[in-house]
């Protein structure tokens, strides 16, 4: 008779039973620690996987919920941004940093923005912040003369596929800018030639399905002498007068804000414009110390180029919140050159 199998442990726990080596017969079902065992079926691992996935979800939600917001979901007001003491870095970190929301708009006032062929990061600008502008004007047409004969310049420029996307992001009115390089006189003091301008630009906005026109005639005629002119002066104003004050007629003007900035030679006192990506540029090269200038209410900075000392004027949150609070004083509407010019958290100010 063969001995018996050794266990290698010869004591158990009182609670446990004896495992046999010897394999199972029949039906009978296997045993371990006092329990049956069941099958699981496909569905029984699909819900507790499933389970698994949702309290995962709401441990993540829940600990979300306790984390600071990322820096674009705050405001420039909210990061601090908006203020005198302001350092080079701060600007290239946060310039490109937006809102999430850009529609909700904070200037109550219209604010009229124009837009340049020559500059197509203004068409980009006027796509993504539509919502902040209630009218945008492309500067597209100019009203020319030859002899008596008035004709339209600029139909070239004209781009129908911004148009129509403007219309679809939101209710911005869309309005081109006309430049009437027309002798004054002729438009003025003629009313048959006035009709005749005004048939001609009716019709290309009829054409083209815009909501208006921008219609720019004082840095031309100022050179004809016509603000000088009594007449014709009087004519080109609402009657000349100003009854009820500036208050009164504040709703009536847009105040011009430039976006774009100037760097000046101080040893030659001359200067030339620059737009966002210069100033930027600028900064990333020279890191300058930047000021606050309280009579112009603007930032600045000094850097030498070639033993030269310039002066760079460039808007800033501070400069630009300033402005719109002045205009929100007096009631005043905004018209911006050019949207294209400016760094993009600008824009979260409006």
């Amino acid at each position: 008779m063969a001995p018996k199998r050794r266990h290698r442990r010869t004591e158990m726990e009182p609670n446990r039973r004896m495992v046999s080596d010897e394999p199972i017969e029949g039906n009978q079902t296997d045993e371990f620690d006092g329990h049956r065992r069941l099958p699981i079926s496909p569905f029984t691992i699909f819900f507790v996987v499933l389970f698994l996935l949702a309290s995962s979800f709401a441990v993540y939600w829940g600990s979300r919920s306790t984390r600071k917001a990322p820096s674009h979901q705050l405001s420039v007001y909210e990061r601090g941004i908006v203020k005198t003491d302001v350092c080079y870095k701060e600007i290239l970190i946060e310039n490109a940093r937006v809102m999430f929301n850009r529609s909700v708009r904070h200037f109550p006032n219209p604010v009229l923005a124009y837009i340049t062929p020559w500059n197509s990061r203004g068409y980009e600008v006027a796509k993504e912040f539509t919502s902040k502008f209630t009218h945008i004007s492309p500067v597209w047409y100019e009203l020319k003369s030859q002899g008596k004969k008035l004709f339209l310049d600029g139909r070239d420029n004209a781009d129908k596929r911004l148009v129509n996307d403007l219309s679809k992001n939101g209710n911005v009115l869309v309005l081109p800018r006309v430049v009437l390089e027309a002798f004054p006189a002729d438009l003025l003091l003629n009313r048959k030639q006035w009709s005749k301008a005004c048939n001609i630009i009716l019709k290309e906005c009829r054409e083209m399905e815009y909501d208006g026109i921008v219609l720019e005639s004082w840095s031309r005629w100022a050179r004809y002498g016509v603000l000088h002119d009594p007449e014709m002066r009087k004519m080109l104003l609402l009657g000349g007068n100003n009854e009820g004050g500036l208050v009164s007629h504040a709703h009536m003007i847009f105040l011009g804000m430039n976006l774009y900035g100037n760097d000046f030679v101080l040893s030659e006192g001359s200067g030339g414009a620059i737009i966002g990506r210069d100033y930027l540029s600028l900064l990333e090269k020279h890191r300058p110390a930047l000021r606050w200038d309280e009579k112009s209410a603007e930032h600045f900075f000094i850097y030498s180029h070639e033993n030269l000392q310039h002066a760079v004027f460039y808007p800033s949150l501070k400069s630009i919140s300033m402005r719109l609070d002045e205009a929100r004083a007096w009631g005043a509407s905004l018209s911006l050159w050019e949207i294209g010019q400016g760094l993009d958290y600008f824009y979260e100010l409006l």
